[in-house]
């Protein structure tokens, strides 16, 4: 799932899109970010996101580029549990 995220300082490259990877089990749910614009595919981030089944994910485009007093003005990942948390 490509997703843009917001840059988070001058030396971050975040702003670039990145492939989220959802690993999940009925216990635990881990989601890594992985950057696909090196000649290697490289981890950017990879951490724990619930201690339940993510069944569903879906990307979430910004709504407003400009302004601030909008929903989104980035792009979002929703992401939904088997036990809905």
């Amino acid at each position: 799932m490509p997703v843009y995220l917001s840059g988070g300082g001058a030396n971050s490259d975040i702003s670039m899109q990145h492939l989220w990877v959802v690993t999940t089990s009925e216990t635990r749910a881990q989601v890594s970010l992985v950057s696909v614009h090196t000649t290697r595919l490289t981890l950017i981030e990879s951490f724990k996101a619930t201690d339940t089944e993510i069944v569903t994910v879906e990307t979430v485009p910004a709504i407003s580029t400009t302004d601030q007093n909008e929903a989104f003005v980035e792009d979002t990942v929703w992401m939904s549990t088997e036990k809905r948390e």
